[in-house]
């Protein structure tokens, strides 16, 4: 699979999006690697920052799971990061 057959590089960061739980910062999981997006979100305003993905099974169990639990202690404020697995 060839993500970037499918895909377009965004231009700019969207404004985080106001929902019952809180105003969300989107994202998407390669940007978990970087926290500049993450700390633009957050002076935006955004109180919870998203990450989600579609990895196959087994490269979420050998990567994806792990680069969200060392994210998961950094000062970028909460986040949930989910993936459906293909």
């Amino acid at each position: 699979m060839k993500e970037s057959s499918f895909t377009n590089p965004g231009a700019e960061i969207v404004a985080p999006v106001s929902t019952p739980a809180g105003k969300l910062g989107l994202s998407i999981c390669y940007d978990l690697r970087f926290p500049e997006i993450s700390l633009a979100l957050r002076r935006a305003g955004a109180e919870i920052l998203t990450y989600p993905s579609a990895f196959t099974v087994p490269t979420g169990s050998a990567h994806w799971e792990q680069a969200s639990r060392d994210k998961s202690c950094s000062p970028e404020g909460p986040r949930a990061s989910f993936s459906r697995g293909i």
